[in-house]
């Protein structure tokens, strides 16, 4: 019987990141808006700061800015969990 693999494991909570295109496993597509993505001190909801994404009319594609986690984890249990302050028109597309 072949063991199960581990889970994956990682935690992200920004207080030591800087925005860049790749964050870890993290890549982050700004609309060519570089203040659309944001590191900030605004209401995170644990920590001293959380990532901040601003939509806008210039932004193009209308899915910009997003953020997506590439972990590369092929085999086993994945979780995934975040926490979103959000806009009332906020469209929030989760895969």
């Amino acid at each position: 019987v072949k063991p199960e693999p581990e889970p994956l494991s990682f935690h992200e909570g920004f207080e030591q990141a800087r925005v860049a295109e790749r964050m870890g496993v993290f890549r982050v597509q700004n609309g060519g808006q570089p203040t659309s993505v944001q590191i900030v001190a605004e209401s995170p909801s644990q920590g001293a700061k959380c990532l901040k994404l601003t939509d806008g009319p210039d932004l193009k594609p209308a899915y910009n800015p997003h953020l997506y986690c590439s972990p590369r984890h092929r085999h086993g249990h994945t979780k995934f969990s975040f926490d979103v302050r959000a806009e009332p028109a906020l469209v929030l597309v989760h895969v």
